[in-house]
């Protein structure tokens, strides 16, 4: 009886154990999944220089900055609108100078405690501290007592107050229908005061937000990494993280991308036109006409462009067509005006200029120019919008009598003889703004000396921005708007060449990228997955 007891004993213990040992085996030999990094580079530029919202100006910084931090609206480019994001929703009072945010509740920053309206406040007059010297002041200036606060005279912006804990007003000293643009920007993130007073100047290298990423590292000139947060308030990302690496040579970044180390790329003319007819990856090529204008600037000020016949007579003489297949390889749209067609203000009645190079001769000799004229051109040596295509377009003005002499300088150079108003042409790239009034305003406008290069001034286009930024109704602006670029198109203080196709080429395991037309390389990486990578 009692060996019979042992028996029964051995038995389930060893059975037991069995199921235990084979347990232990099957976990073991279970691979844990590997974390689903999205891997992508710094498509323009080196190291970012800083991840704060404030300071950061350029499209590298602001790729990141996206992901660590949230605003009160966001632009959707998809349906070309304003949509929510830490404010559920808003209130414009009639007189377009008043606006009302309602926060979200329960949105947290990374280092755990809630959003609140003062903290929005707090990030506004961070902006207008003279001592930040922020480069987006221009943007903020007509919120109430913002020139106060940047003459040095208070510390505390009179124009954003908060009636209670998720309720956020923003007075302005006039209607400015581009305010709400404004606020979609990276410059309009909130951040949390305790961390930028604890950090100093070090928050931008140890950027805290409430976005759907957390900052990780960050090796200077090499690469940055964020990890998701797991308690976003929208709902934790589809990734785990992403990974921004520095490669400034296009090669570079190419060669990563085909060995399977980058997930997408920003392709450059040469590259699309070896991509776009490659079987295997044409397939996974993305498209879309930026909002930027790649045109030649004429100084309206000065002999010979200050006559309007010489101006039409440039953009007559000139197959921008045939330069766009031939030399930009397809890479680029054809420019109607000045306004491309993802802005949501294009008008597509407006037909622009086309190649003509008889009607070229005629406005010549109306303007007293019948044997033509020489005229030096400030190009840099971009190969989109710089000296090649300068190069192309001599060739047809040349057959009209105009003869430019490029000269070749870095694009910082270039800006400060523009601003010093030292130049007869120019040929550069512009725009990224959503907003329509705002894209024309800014460089059509007599007032903006900043934008203005060309030191244009007619008074029926400044009436008609002034008129637009008046307005409360969107359709209204648009109608004025388009009303102004008419006007603009005819008087031709830019040589309208074309609209950029930026295009971006994915790893075929990579989903949710979006054709964004402010920049291709500004992505919602919270809304991109990753599917199993190629071995």
């Amino acid at each position: 009886m009692k060996s019979r007891k042992w028996l029964v004993k051995f038995l389930v213990t060893a059975t037991i154990l069995a199921l235990l040992m084979t347990g232990c085996a099957k976990q073991e030999t279970t691979p844990k999944e590997a974390p689903k990094i999205l891997h992508r580079a710094f498509s323009y530029g080196g190291d970012p220089g800083t991840l704060d919202p404030i300071q950061a100006n350029r499209i590298g910084p602001m790729t990141v900055i996206m992901g660590l931090f949230d605003g009160l609206v966001v632009y959707d480019p998809m349906e070309k609108k304003i949509i929510p994001d830490i404010a559920e929703k808003w209130d414009v009072a009639s007189d377009g100078k008043t606006f009302t945010f309602y926060l979200r509740k329960g949105v947290k920053f990374h280092n755990g405690r809630e959003v609140e309206a003062k903290d929005f406040k707090y990030s506004f007059e961070r902006i207008l501290a003279p001592g930040n010297a922020s480069p987006f002041v221009g943007r903020y200036k007509d919120i109430v007592g913002a020139q106060e606060m940047l003459d040095g005279k208070v510390k505390e912006l009179a124009g954003v107050t908060v009636p209670d804990k998720y309720t956020l007003k923003i007075a302005l000293t006039r209607p400015n229908p581009i305010f709400l643009m404004t606020l979609t920007g990276t410059s309009a993130s909130v951040v949390p005061r305790e961390e930028v007073e604890k950090l100093g100047k070090e928050f931008g290298s140890k950027p805290v937000g409430s976005g759907p990423f957390v900052f990780q590292s960050w090796k200077k000139d090499d690469r940055i990494i964020v990890k998701t947060n797991d308690v976003y308030w929208r709902g934790r990302p589809k990734i785990d993280g992403v990974e921004f690496r520095v490669l400034p040579e296009a090669s570079t970044k190419e060669a990563e991308l085909l060995a399977g180390n980058l997930d997408y790329i920003i392709l450059y003319d040469a590259q699309y036109r070896k991509y776009s007819q490659d079987p295997k990856w044409k397939q996974y090529l993305m498209e879309v006409p930026e909002l930027f204008t790649r045109h030649i600037g004429f100084n309206t000020s000065k002999p010979p462009f200050d006559k309007k016949e010489v101006r039409q007579a440039f953009n007559y003489a000139i197959d921008k067509e045939a330069i766009i297949k031939n030399v930009l390889g397809g890479k680029a749209f054809t420019a109607t005006g000045v306004l491309p067609p993802s802005n949501p203000g294009f008008n597509p009645e407006l037909k622009g200029y086309t190649y003509n190079p008889e009607k070229a001769k005629e406005l010549l000799a109306k303007a007293g120019f019948p044997n033509g004229f020489e005229a030096e051109i400030l190009c840099t040596d971009n190969p989109s919008w710089g000296l090649p295509a300068v190069e192309a377009a001599m060739q047809y003005l040349s057959k009209v009598g105009i003869k430019l002499k490029p000269n070749v300088m870095d694009a910082n150079t270039m800006t400060a003889r523009l601003r010093e108003g030292n130049f007869q042409a120019y040929m550069y790239s512009v725009g990224g703004e959503a907003h329509p009034l705002d894209y024309i305003y800014y460089r059509f406008h007599s007032k903006n000396a900043t934008g203005n290069y060309m030191k244009y001034n007619n008074q029926d286009v400044d009436r008609l921005l002034d008129e637009a930024m008046a307005s409360t109704d969107w359709n209204t602006t648009v109608k004025k708007v388009q009303e102004a670029e008419k006007i603009i198109t005819d008087d031709a203080p830019w040589f309208f060449f074309n609209y950029n196709k930026a295009v971006l080429m994915r790893q075929p395991w990579v989903e949710g990228l979006i054709p964004n037309p402010v920049d291709l390389d500004l992505q919602f990486m919270e809304r991109v997955s990753l599917g199993t990578r190629a071995k």
